[in-house]
Parts: structure tokens; sequence; C-alpha cells
């Protein structure tokens, strides 16, 4: 009996161990203006605080004129102009430590900044259409309008998942017509007034990370770049 209890046991701890881990560490690294967050928890929609973390199946929403960013532990980042709305339907960590992650963008305005691909997986979604992260990348996805497109400013996203899959590179937008399954690839990046936003806030990250290496800072909790 003994025996066999240990073998069930056995059993059980290896089917656990083959499961993801939904154990991340992502988080709400900036928030101004009104944002709103689903945890989906089952209280529905409820305002966003900064350094509230971010799991598997959370909703963000940032009404007009406020931005809201989302830090991954590598430091990877998802950026949104309100109006706009993401979801997070998957945010995992497998057995072998590989992190998986798929954001969906449902509207309006979102930057990606993907410095550390590795071996982790980094999935975008927009209007039904997905792209995986290759490369260390940063694009712009823009599902604001009718016609919803995905633009590479920095290294390379695979579409995939489509009977013609094709990578978009630097400098190139694919657009797509909303539920239809044709798209067109386009060599050039429109600027958007939001660029401007983008890029400063990348350089504060920047600023503020040499100047904590700097001081050499042990701060750990309450700032808007270390996790609480």
């Amino acid at each position: 009996i003994a025996l066999v209890v240990v073998a069930v046991l056995l059993c059980l701890s290896s089917a656990l161990f083959a499961q993801d881990s939904k154990a991340r560490i992502v988080r709400l690294s900036f928030v101004d203006g009104q944002v709103q967050i689903d945890r989906n928890a089952g209280q529905g929609w409820e305002k966003a605080i900064l350094n509230m973390p971010i799991i598997q199946g959370t909703k963000l929403s940032a009404e007009q004129g406020s931005h809201v960013e989302v830090e991954f532990e590598d430091g990877s980042t998802v950026r949104l102009v309100g109006p706009a709305q993401v979801a997070f339907p998957e945010l995992t960590l497998g057995a072998d430590g590989k992190k998986n992650s798929l954001v969906e963008v449902q509207s309006g305005l979102a930057y990606f900044d993907v410095p550390k691909v590795r071996d982790d997986s980094f999935r975008v979604s927009v209007a039904k259409h997905n792209f995986e992260v290759h490369k260390n990348a940063q694009f712009r996805v823009d599902a604001s309008d009718p016609d919803q497109s995905v633009s590479v400013m920095k290294g390379e996203l695979q579409l995939t998942g489509e009977p013609k899959e094709v990578a978009v590179k630097k400098n190139e937008t694919i657009t797509f017509k909303v539920d239809q399954p044709e798209y067109a690839l386009s060599k050039d990046v429109d600027k958007l007034g939001s660029d401007q936003w983008n890029k400063d806030r990348e350089q504060d990250r920047q600023l503020v990370a040499r100047s904590e290496q700097y001081h050499n800072t042990n701060s750990y909790y309450g700032g808007n770049y270390n996790y609480g």
C-alpha cells in the first residue's frame, strides 16, 4: 500500500510540475490619467494604481488623453495611448523557465519595446492576426481605425497562422482591414504625434536606470521603476 501511495504522489507531483505556472512578475509601471483595470476576479473594472500586478486574464483600458505602461520581468514594456484597451490572455511560466506572453490589442494605440526575447515566447494579437517576436523589437500597433496596422521601428515580427506568413522588418508597416484576411505590406512607417511621448517615456526610464546604477541606490519600494 505504501508503495502504491508513493507512486500516486509521484505521478501527481510530476503532473503539477509539467503544468505552466502563472507566477509572473508583470506590473503597472506608469499610470497617467483615467486608467481602468479588470483583474479577471469578478469585480469588473476598477481604478488602476501604480505597481498593480498584471496577471493572466487582466484587461487594461486608458481613456482619451491617458497613458499607461506595463513592464515585464526582462524590462519589456507595453505602452497605451488612450483611448485604448488591451488584454493579457496568457502570462505563464513553463517548467523549463520559459516565459509565455500574449498581449491582445483590442482597440487604440499601443507601443511595444521587447529588448530581450531570448528563449521566451512573446506574441501580440490584433484584429485576430497573430505576431511573434523573434528578434529584439520595437513596434507600434494602431487599432484605432478600420484599417488596423503594425509598424516596426526596430527588429522583426513574424505574422503567423495565416495562409501566407510573412516577416515584418524594420521600417515596414503591415495593414489589415477589419474581418478580412488580406493584408498590405509597405516599406515605410508613418509618424504619429504620440511617437514623441513614447520616446520621451523610454528616455526617462533609461535616465532613471542609469542614475540608480550610478548612485547604487537600494530603494525597492514605491518607485516608478522598482518592484514593490
